[in-house]
């Protein structure tokens, strides 16, 4: 199913489950199908990013070019109503076509959320490093790469997570039943402890944090539910695309969107000023009129290219924007395929455990030489041998669970004497590893992590089939993966 539809269906059953009651196990067990049903990528406030069927690009080019002819670089005026806001990109290269045209309109909103924000900032009002309380925490942790070890602060275990920005994420329930997550960037570990500390010995939501030297607040509100965008996903064969987001968000600014992009330089686009983060995955975010921001993300572009787009970008009106939807417009869910709702939610406050996480499938951005632990540009997650670190991966969100896996069985390599596990995945599965193909490329890489752990990290040299394998195993790891993947 897309992404679309997907993340509708997670958010459809998880209000549901708030407002029924049932058994905890019952829970768990339909908290971890909805878990199992797709890829989460990390998100800026500005959600974005959806994926759908691939559209015959040389109708919709065609079709733009008619539409947004003579328009000229001036000013971006946004149209559309309340449910939508309609921009598109011009003179777009033939080797693209759109994969996603679609608006966040039928989502339900979802709950407010507030923020205090400290760090320091550098010219032209980019952020060197920064702390940001969110409550509640799911703003904060959507997303996010846990780290296979808990931070220790007051007698107490405080879960850690990364982000592809480089972000660490620290979440936790307070005595209250609030959840408060904690983004940072920048800081080291000392000043990570220190943080969690002043944090956890009061209420997080106004407790005074202790910051970093040179530290300054950088702001403080609350956001209301879910912002309304349009979404468009443009994808080329060799890997490189480009998605165009554009958001209502109130009152924002570009000091505020240097915030949730921290890294990321100013810019000058549009007669304005933009924030530009660039890497395996760039994004380029600016304010285009009160109320209005506008994002490119781009992945295999130059800073020029994604300059470019941003450029070329021109509004269309409501009759454009529904044949540019229908072109790309997913296949509808049958029934059976969603399955019973919950009849419970967990109580306020409490994170469910995936059940699944003990085995996951992860892409691969680069491959780094050790230490990992000074590494702080993404999730980055070490692989041992005997102890010592062989290398260093960064990473983004999973793409396979122990969920996607229908069977798997444990066998020893005689000749090696190593020990590995083949599984075979079900049928969702290997849909899931097509998406992964298609994420990597060719001879891209991905990181198998077993119990937090990454055991190997192969390459994809083709199209992969419902069998794989499961290297880098002892005997006893090998075994006991094996019994509960074949569960």
């Amino acid at each position: 199913m897309s992404g679309a539809v997907e993340e509708r269906l997670r958010r459809a059953l998880a209000d549901q489950a708030e407002t029924t009651t049932t058994s905890p196990g019952a829970w768990r067990r339909i908290q971890a199908g909805i878990e199992a049903g797709g890829r989460v990528r990390r998100r800026l406030p500005v959600q974005w990013l959806v994926l759908a069927p691939v559209a015959a690009v040389a109708l919709v080019v065609v079709m733009l070019a008619v539409v947004l002819n003579g328009e000229g670089d001036r000013p971006l005026k946004v149209t559309g109503g309340t449910d939508g806001l309609y921009l598109v990109p011009t003179g777009v290269e033939p080797r693209f076509r759109l994969a996603e045209a679609t608006d966040s309109a039928p989502f339900s909103p979802l709950p407010a959320w507030a923020y205090r924000a400290f760090g320091r900032r550098a010219a032209g009002g980019a952020v060197e490093a920064s702390v940001v309380i969110i409550v509640p925490a799911d703003r904060a942790t959507a997303g996010t790469m846990p780290e296979p070890t808990p931070l220790r602060v007051l007698g107490r275990d405080v879960a850690v997570a990364g982000d592809s920005f480089g972000q660490r994420i620290l979440s936790w329930t307070q005595a209250d039943g609030t959840t408060v997550g904690v983004t940072t960037f920048g800081l080291s570990q000392q000043d990570l402890i220190a943080v969690a500390e002043s944090l956890l010995r009061d209420d997080a939501a106004t407790a005074v944090p202790a910051l970093p030297t040179g530290f300054a607040p950088l702001g403080a509100g609350r956001k209301d539910g879910f912002p309304l965008a349009t979404f468009q996903r443009w994808q080329a064969d060799d890997g490189a695309m480009f998605s165009v987001i554009v958001d209502r968000d109130p009152g924002a600014t570009v000091e505020e969107l240097a915030l949730w992009l921290p890294g990321s330089r100013a810019k000058k686009v549009r007669d304005t000023t933009a924030m530009y983060l660039g890497g395996q995955e760039s994004y380029l975010t600016w304010v285009e009129q009160p109320g209005i921001t506008v994002t490119v993300q781009a992945s295999g572009l130059s800073e020029q290219e994604v300059a470019a787009m941003a450029r070329g970008l021109r509004p269309i009106d409501d009759a454009a924007w529904a044949k540019l939807v229908a072109r790309v417009a997913p296949t509808p869910i049958p029934p059976a395929a969603i399955g019973l709702p919950p009849d419970i939610g967990p109580p306020p406050g409490v994170v469910v455990p995936d059940p699944n996480a003990y085995f996951y499938i992860v892409p691969v951005r680069a491959t780094l030489a050790p230490p990992c632990s000074l590494m702080r540009v993404g999730v980055i997650l070490p692989e041992t041998v005997a102890g010592r670190e062989v290398a260093c991966y960064q990473v983004i969100a999973p793409f396979l669970s122990a969920a996607d896996v229908a069977t798997a069985v444990a066998r020893e390599d005689r000749t090696t004497g190593t020990w590995a596990v083949e599984y075979t995945l079900t049928p969702h599965g290997v849909d899931r590893m097509g998406d992964l193909f298609r994420e990597v490329g060719a001879g891209g890489q991905f990181a198998i992590l077993v119990d937090g752990r990454v055991v190997s990290a192969p390459r994809l040299e083709a199209l992969p089939g419902s069998k794989g394998i499961v290297t880098g195993l002892d005997e006893a790891t090998a075994r006991s993966l094996a019994e509960r993947l074949g569960r």
